[in-house]
């Protein structure tokens, strides 16, 4: 994020070079590089590290569900079968019915 001050902004646009611009095209190539200029001089970006929260009720067990439901649903997708869309809909009740036995058991405890 950025935070712009006006007062700071103004003089940062208007002393900049405008000069080599002789068609409209190269008019704006130079007011689109001088106001990032302006921006980086005057508003740094300021960067917030992302701290992902693990969730400590998923684990290996949930993760090979997953990826097994999911590569069944890609077979289903492919037209292999009807009998993959059956695999698939097991499949995905298996692993909603492990995510929520998982995350009683996490809540129960806490």
């Amino acid at each position: 994020y950025r935070l712009i001050k006006k007062e700071n902004m103004e003089p940062a646009v208007q002393y900049q070079s405008w000069a080599n611009s002789m068609t409209v095209g190269g008019m704006i190539d130079v007011f689109h590089t001088n106001c990032s200029k302006a921006l980086n001089n005057v508003a740094q970006i300021k960067t917030k590290p992302f701290i992902e929260k693990q969730n400590s009720w998923f684990d290996e067990e949930i993760k090979r569900a997953i990826i097994s439901r999911d590569g069944c649903y890609k077979k289903a997708l492919s037209g292999l079968g009807i009998i993959w869309w059956r695999i698939y809909r097991e499949k995905r009740n298996e692993v909603v019915t492990l995510l929520r036995s998982k995350k009683q058991i996490y809540y129960e405890n806490l």
